[in-house]
């Protein structure tokens, strides 16, 4: 089985005890940037992510490092996000350019 395997990925979703399907899953996403965003900003910071950087995410959940990153970065930077449901990310298209 490959990994982009469509019944692989269907199986995920369905059998996954916390899958982004259900209900909870913004409480969830809420709460886990509570608890991580700040050490991963400060880690992002000392990085040097800074204008113009190209950067990329992946497994981005709700966004919010995404919308740091593209807010840090700016117009002349660039930021590519992955997740498996992306939908989650869609309310983060109307700001600079993921």
């Amino acid at each position: 089985m490959g990994i982009c395997d469509a019944t692989a990925i269907e199986v995920v979703h369905s059998d996954y005890m916390l899958a982004n399907k259900g209900k909870e899953a913004p409480i969830r996403f809420a709460a886990l940037a509570a608890i991580y965003d700040p050490q991963t900003i400060r880690h992002l910071e000392t990085l040097g992510v800074a204008c113009g950087l190209h950067c990329l995410e992946v497994g981005a959940g709700s966004g919010t490092i995404a919308k740091w990153l593209a807010d840090r970065v700016g117009p002349t930077g660039y930021v590519l996000v992955t997740d498996v449901d992306t939908r989650f990310l869609e309310p983060l298209r109307g700001g600079p350019p993921l």
